[in-house]
């Protein structure tokens, strides 16, 4: 009788051990050990076009370098895809964003996901051929800026194929205007490879 219970007290203990160690332990979750990811980012914060996005820990740096032309030929449906371009215009966009970590979880080595909130920068700039009554001129250039921040979802497939999605507000400024040319609510997605 002392023995089964001497053993059934050991056994809670291991048991209870064991809990323990198993809840104070960290787990490791994609975005620990695949903290890099490289893609493509589609958006109006950021901008459009290659990315690269780490996690620090909770921080995480996002950039995006996009390089674009859109000849006057294909024009007519452009504006169906991206906003703001004009007829046989060049335009560039280097973005920035910090983002902070506020929760993630996983099932298994399926899926991950991770809720964040963002802030963003990305400097624009546009060789023009037309003004803003698509009046043809000589070419100029147009440099910008535009912020914004808002909050993002970003789902790891199998520890490596990541989609994020971000809604947030963003206002542009263009050079020799005080104020906004806008304020408005934007979404962004992507696709990248976590390594």
């Amino acid at each position: 009788m002392r023995v089964k219970r001497t053993a059934i007290g050991l056994l809670i203990l291991v048991m209870f051990t064991v809990s323990i160690a198993m809840v104070t332990a960290e787990e490791e979750y994609g975005f620990n050990t695949y903290d890099k990811a490289v893609g493509v980012f589609f958006g109006d914060i950021i901008g459009t076009g290659i990315n690269y996005h780490q996690w620090i820990g909770n921080w995480g740096i996002n950039f995006t370098v996009g390089l674009f032309f859109f000849p006057e030929e294909i024009f007519s449906i452009v504006p169906l895809l991206i906003s703001e371009p004009q007829p046989g215009e060049f335009s560039y966009g280097l973005g920035f964003e910090a983002q902070y970590m506020l929760y993630y979880d996983a099932v298994g080595d399926i899926f991950e996901g991770g809720l964040y909130i963002f802030g963003g920068v990305r400097h624009t700039g546009a060789i023009r051929k037309y003004d803003k009554n698509y009046v043809a001129t000589e070419p100029y250039y147009v440099p910008g800026i535009v912020v914004g921040l808002g909050f993002g979802f970003e789902s790891v497939f199998y520890e490596h194929v990541s989609i994020p999605v971000e809604a947030g507000l963003n206002s542009k400024w263009e050079y020799g205007s005080l104020m906004p040319i806008g304020a408005k609510l934007t979404l962004q997605a992507g696709f990248r490879y976590r390594f």
